[in-house]
C-alpha cells in the first residue's frame, strides 16, 4: 500500500525525470510501466484525480485541447488532414503521425476529435474522406 507521500513523490520523480513542472495524464500513465510508480486508477482511487495529484504534489497540470471543450468541424477536420500530410512530403499519414503531430502542437485535434464530426467512420476512412492515403506504420521505438 502506498502512503499518501509515496504518492505524491513519485509524481515528482516523473516530473523530474521529463525535467518539467509540468505533467500531463500520459505522463504519469506511461510512468507506471517505466518508474514503477502506482498506476493512474490508484491516484484516482486517493486523490479522486490524477490532476488533483499532481497539483497537491506543487505541479502544474496540462491543460490540452481535449479539456477545453473544442470541437472541430468536418471541414476543419479535413483541412487538418491535407495539411498534416502536405507537412509531411505527401506520401499519407498514419495514427502514430497524428499522434507525434500533437506532441509538436497541441492544438492539432486529438484522434476523439478527428473523429467525432465523421459518425462511425474509421480514422482510416475519414483520412481517406479527406483524400489523403492511410498508412499503417509501426510505432517508432524510442532511443
Amino acid at each position: 500500500m502506498y502512503t499518501e507521500k509515496a504518492l505524491l513523490d513519485g509524481l515528482r520523480m516523473v516530473a523530474k525525470s521529463i525535467e518539467s513542472d509540468t505533467l500531463r495524464y500520459c505522463d504519469v500513465a506511461n510512468a507506471y510501466a517505466k518508474y514503477g510508480i502506482a498506476s493512474v486508477y490508484t491516484y484516482e482511487y486517493r486523490f479522486g484525480s490524477v490532476r488533483q495529484a499532481v497539483q497537491m504534489a506543487g505541479l502544474k497540470w496540462h491543460e490540452s485541447g481535449k479539456h477545453t471543450g473544442r470541437r472541430y468541424s468536418a471541414e476543419e477536420v479535413i483541412d487538418c488532414l491535407r495539411a498534416l500530410d502536405e507537412e509531411l512530403g505527401g506520401n499519407g499519414i498514419s495514427f502514430t503521425d497524428i499522434n507525434d503531430q500533437r506532441e509538436v502542437d497541441e492544438n492539432f485535434p486529438t484522434i476523439a476529435k478527428i473523429l467525432s464530426p465523421f459518425k462511425h467512420k474509421s480514422l482510416r476512412q475519414v483520412v481517406e474522406a479527406a483524400g489523403v492515403t492511410y498508412v499503417y506504420r509501426k510505432k517508432r521505438k524510442s532511443v
